[in-house]
């Protein structure tokens, strides 16, 4: 509960945000932010005690129950199984868009970028490879931002040995 109550601490006076540890002064709505994520079921529990995914839902709950103006998310879901990052995905982009917030998201995984934001940016080496629409977005373009020099093409096909174990008798 604090963990997501910490969103206001920036707009708290010093006592009450001590006051929140003590006795967490909004628990309704800090549930409220996680439930938004599926996880209102953890709302005491420790953060040292959620898997990775948890706690980078607990942390965009923190972000949601702030209610910014402008949302920045570094891989937001990177901890998450694909089902999971996609849901998560488009519970962020529904509330930055209902409340009237800007959302900038930096992904590695390609696939999401495109099914979940209306506009995708590609960066190298600190300049813009593209700004385009998900459609019209080429793989080409994807080939060309992920090219990496330093790595040698693997064979088209690689050559399979059968493997053989032998288990030893006591």
């Amino acid at each position: 509960v604090t963990a997501v109550l910490a969103g206001k601490l920036g707009q708290w006076p010093l006592a009450k945000g001590l006051l929140n540890l003590l006795h967490p002064l909004d628990a309704a709505g800090a549930q409220a932010a996680l439930a938004r994520l599926d996880i209102a079921d953890k709302l005491f529990q420790r953060c040292d005690q959620l898997s990775g995914g948890q706690l980078q839902r607990v942390g965009i709950a923190r972000v949601l129950y702030q209610a910014p103006q402008l949302i920045l998310a570094d891989e937001p879901v990177s901890a998450m199984d694909p089902v999971l990052a996609g849901h998560t995905l488009a519970v962020l982009n529904q509330e930055a868009a209902s409340r009237g917030m800007t959302l900038l998201a930096s992904l590695h995984a390609v696939e999401l970028a495109l099914a979940h934001f209306p506009r995708v940016i590609g960066l190298r080496d600190g300049r813009i490879v593209f700004d385009l629409p998900p459609a019209a977005i080429e793989p080409a373009a994807l080939e060309a931002l992920y090219a990496n020099e330093q790595l040698q093409p693997l064979p088209a096909s690689l050559p399979v040995q059968p493997l053989t174990v032998q288990i030893p008798r006591c």
